[in-house]
Parts: structure tokens; C-alpha cells; sequence
């Protein structure tokens, strides 16, 4: 079916997009604070704290992704236009804490 087929692959993409967020946000975090321990870090630290970041990043992201794709799986039920505005919202919290 080419609508549940979309759903999943809405999922897909969501993961990714939070997963990709919280990839980005490590070497932003560096990047901003680089002047308070810039003698002390150098570029294989940074790399390495990205890379035994990403498990935290990997659960973190499947955490926060089940109540979107209850939201998903719910929308084969009730109107998919009010559950969009709930994941805009749900999104936008997530972005702000």
C-alpha cells in the first residue's frame, strides 16, 4: 500500500533528521566553547568525542521518535491533519530543551 509505505518511510526520515541533530549538535557545542579548552583539544579528540558520542545519539533519537511514530501509527485512524500539528509541536519542544 503506497499510504502506509509513505508512513514508514516518514518514520525513516524523522529518525534520521533528530539523528542527524544530535550528531551535529557535539561538534557545534566544540566549536562554540573551542577558546575555554582550545590548547588541550586537538582535532583526533574532537572526532573522538563524535564518534563514542553516537550511541548516546542512537538511543536518544529512538527515545524521542516513539511518540511521533504512535502519532504515525495513529494516524491511520483519526485525522492525520491534527496529529501533523501535534508533531510540529512535539518537534519544536524537543529542539528547545
Amino acid at each position: 500500500n503506497a499510504i502506509m509505505l509513505r508512513r514508514i518511510l516518514f518514520c525513516l526520515k524523522y529518525y534520521f533528521f533528530l539523528l542527524t541533530f544530535f550528531v551535529l549538535q557535539k561538534p557545534v557545542f566544540l566549536l562554540f566553547h573551542a577558546r575555554n579548552f582550545a590548547p588541550e583539544i586537538s582535532s583526533k579528540d574532537f572526532w573522538q568525542v563524535v564518534w563514542h558520542g553516537l550511541p548516546l545519539d542512537f538511543s536518544m533519537t529512538a527515545y524521542l521518535s516513539v511518540i511521533p511514530f504512535l502519532l504515525v501509527c495513529i494516524s491511520v485512524f483519526k485525522n492525520y491533519g491534527m496529529l501533523r500539528h501535534l508533531l510540529h509541536f512535539y518537534t519544536i519542544f524537543i529542539f528547545l530543551i
